[in-house]
């Protein structure tokens, strides 16, 4: 009797041992199958979480290369678009000015031109002074130093421009670019052909001049022919910078895609290694979903016959 309730007792334990590694081996898998994982936590594969975790470092420093550069290349297009627009407005400029030189022009016919001269000239100014979504000058050079965010403002009298920014503009990197330009490049230094004026100048002052010189009733139709005739190539010294600057942006855009592509591989990369390290191969797991099944149907089936042994149906 002793001997077949040691026996009995034994199997029992050893079902109820059977029964709970298989239900753990059962849960366990199973919670692997859901995941599609096979590397759910550390203990599962110490070499491969550790590599895992490195991976996923790198992806989360590449979606944030990816996220900086989404926003430098909108802030450069924005630049882009501001910079295009101010060629289009100096030479509407340089159009009236060709129209203001006509000596047989009265000095209501020049007055009336150069209100709309003045009109592009502000034009001009505010899109020097855009700013991007975060609030940044897109022609804020290393940047700005005055309170109000404008690199450029306008000061009386009668209208000057002074210009409120660090000059220069950010390098670019391996993986991001500047997102400001360096408007200090763009709209000042220009050297004048004006005898008259020392050193370089502005294209706001070149503006400027051109309106004034309109506007001068006091001089000759011979001086003002001459003195417009120097503006003239002033500005078309300013819209040359203008268009060296848009050159510069297009090629930073270009960079920008070869940039945007680099970094997609790389992240498709990181992925990839991520998915080899801990991604379920389905099709095995399935089979041993099934095969660990049961065994699991099996210990309680085992499970069950120990407990309908008894002394009962021992001696029956």
């Amino acid at each position: 009797m002793s001997i077949t309730r040691v026996a009995t007792a034994n199997a029992f334990d050893a079902s109820i041992a059977r029964i709970s590694q298989r239900s753990a081996e059962f849960s366990d898998l199973q919670e692997k199958l859901s995941a599609g994982k096979r590397v759910l936590r550390a203990s599962d594969d110490p070499v491969a979480a550790t590599m895992a975790e490195r991976e996923h470092n790198r992806i989360l420093r590449t979606d944030a290369d990816l996220r900086a550069l989404e926003r430098s290349r909108s802030s450069l297009q924005l630049a882009e678009g501001s910079v295009a627009q101010m060629g289009e407005f100096l030479a509407r400029f340089q159009e009236l000015l060709v129209q203001g030189s006509n000596s047989v022009l009265t000095s209501s016919d020049r007055n009336s031109i150069s209100l709309e001269m003045r009109g592009l000239r502000e034009q001009v100014l505010n899109l020097a002074n855009v700013q991007d979504a975060e609030g940044n000058a897109l022609l804020g050079g290393l940047g700005v130093t005055n309170a109000s965010g404008r690199p450029f403002e306008q000061v009386g009298p009668p209208t000057g421009v002074t210009t409120r920014l660090l000059a220069g503009q950010a390098a670019a990197t391996e993986v991001g670019l500047p997102n400001r330009v360096d408007g200090d490049f763009a709209l000042n230094n220009l050297a004048s052909a004006d005898p008259g004026v020392v050193g370089n100048t502005d294209l706001f002052a070149i503006m400027q001049r051109a309106i004034d010189t309109l506007e001068d009733t006091g001089l000759s139709a011979t001086a003002r022919t001459a003195a417009l005739a120097h503006v003239n190539a002033d500005l078309q010294t300013g819209q040359d910078r203008l268009l060296l600057v848009r050159g510069r942006l297009g090629e930073l855009l270009q960079r920008a895609d070869s940039i945007d592509s680099m970094l997609q591989d790389r992240s498709l990369a990181g992925q990839q290694a991520l998915s080899q390290l801990t991604d379920l191969d389905m099709v095995r797991a399935i089979s041993d979903f099934q095969t660990r099944q049961l065994g699991l149907q099996a210990a309680l089936q085992s499970y069950a016959q120990v407990q309908r042994l008894s002394l009962f149906q021992f001696i029956a």
